[in-house]
């Protein structure tokens, strides 16, 4: 295998771990109720469409980046609208826009249950992607988890009306080190 840098991959899912329903909520409360507590139709399809698309919460932000600092890593997406941008896009969206470290190194493929664990295992082990990640530990960050028993010793399970925050860095950390990553 090939040098690199990155300490481990992450494979990211997005809504409910980058966002989340608290979030939304509290976007949609600051930014879209007027004076009156009234909502504009028009205003609020529009800003709603913007904040599924490209929201990341700063908290998110925060747990990313600090865990990049500790370990850096390379992100594989695994949401389900893991393929709405190329990886260029995805990377000019979390770098650019949200300041997030990580590159963004691919996105899994579809298994045919469309089950996320058959698609990180081969994305991991078997397909090269962009990098050979067969030998590289890896972190699964996703809201559910009942496609991904397989990897529950791997899975930090974020809680969908929260979403990471930095109370999830030490679960992450400990489940590196567990993998031997220093």
């Amino acid at each position: 295998m090939e040098e690199t840098k990155y300490k481990f991959i992450l494979y990211l899912d997005y809504d409910g771990v980058l966002n989340s329903e608290n979030y939304f909520v509290k976007i949609h409360d600051l930014f879209i109720k007027g004076q009156d507590g009234e909502s504009d139709e028009e205003k609020d399809y529009t800003y709603r469409n913007f904040m599924h698309q490209f929201c990341i919460q700063k908290e998110a932000v925060e747990c990313l980046n600090k865990v990049y600092d500790k370990f850096p890593f390379c992100i594989i997406l695994t949401a389900t609208r893991r393929f709405e941008f190329t990886c260029t896009e995805w990377n000019f969206f979390f770098n650019k826009l949200n300041k997030v470290k990580a590159y963004i190194g691919g996105v899994t493929g579809k298994s045919e249950k469309h089950w996320r664990e058959d698609e990180i295992e081969a994305y991991h082990f078997k397909d090269c992607g962009m990098f050979s990640f067969k030998k590289l530990p890896f972190i699964i960050l996703d809201d559910d988890t009942f496609d991904l028993q397989k990897f529950k010793d791997k899975l930090v399970n974020t809680n969908y009306k929260t979403g990471l925050t930095l109370d999830y860095y030490d679960e992450i950390i400990e489940k590196l080190k567990q993998q031997g990553v220093k």
